[in-house]
């Protein structure tokens, strides 16, 4: 109840070219107790595959990887990269959002525009609804302005738990017909064809991760 079902999936996919990602087999969270970096490897590794395995069999052409919870650590980022074509997290990085070359495929930061998520959260404690969701745009017009002007990739998040609220609505309307008329709108897919990494090898540490993230030092990434 109050999901997508199978049919609606193959719709967006089949008939207005969306992309589904994959999300993990059980959605492991904190709120359920069990974050996956706490699971045995065998058990993230069935979090990682099953829900693949799943998708695709039933039509859905998933490649990518959207993390539960933005939580994981190295070993998963490294599984991620077994499974995946690319992983994106939850944090906006150091320049809200944006990934520029070369971009970390299964490290992608993403911008987030909604009332549960930073920056909006924090401004809605601080502001009035209208001025905060103006503020909100404003940042993600100027990481939109940032791709136009040097390239990049940008990853714009949503839960979409809002989406009946009007405002909101005319929010991410605003925010679409921007990036519409800065940038190429497309799927991660297409965005990785036409502007990732030719060659990925080695494991990375990002040196702008949050504490959150625990990284190994720099290991011949390339």
């Amino acid at each position: 109840s109050g999901f997508l079902n199978k049919e609606q999936l193959l719709e967006l996919q089949n008939e207005y070219g969306w992309e589904i990602l994959s999300h993990s087999k059980t959605n492991p969270t904190s709120s359920s107790g069990t974050l996956m970096p706490d699971m045995p490897e065998s058990e993230a590794r069935y979090e990682l595959e099953q829900s693949k395995k799943e998708l695709i069999a039933m039509g859905l052409n998933v490649e990518s990887y959207a993390v539960v919870g933005g939580v994981y650590e190295t070993r998963e980022r490294k599984l991620f990269r077994e499974y995946y074509r690319a992983a994106l997290q939850s944090q906006r990085g150091p320049y809200d959002g944006v990934n520029q070359s070369p971009i970390h495929t299964h490290d992608l930061y993403t911008y987030w525009v909604d009332p549960s998520a930073q920056p909006l959260l924090g401004y809605l404690e601080e502001y009035p609804k209208e001025v905060a969701i103006q503020k909100t745009l404003d940042r993600a017009f100027a990481a939109i302005d940032k791709v136009h002007e040097e390239g990049g990739i940008l990853i714009i998040g949503t839960h979409f738990r809002q989406i009946n609220d009007d405002d909101y609505k005319q929010m991410y309307r605003d925010l679409i017909d921007y990036a519409k008329s800065k940038t190429k709108v497309t799927t991660l897919k297409d965005a990785l064809d036409n502007y990732g990494n030719i060659v990925e090898l080695g494991d990375f540490a990002n040196e702008h991760a949050t504490s959150l993230f625990r990284r190994e030092p720099e290991s011949g990434h390339f």
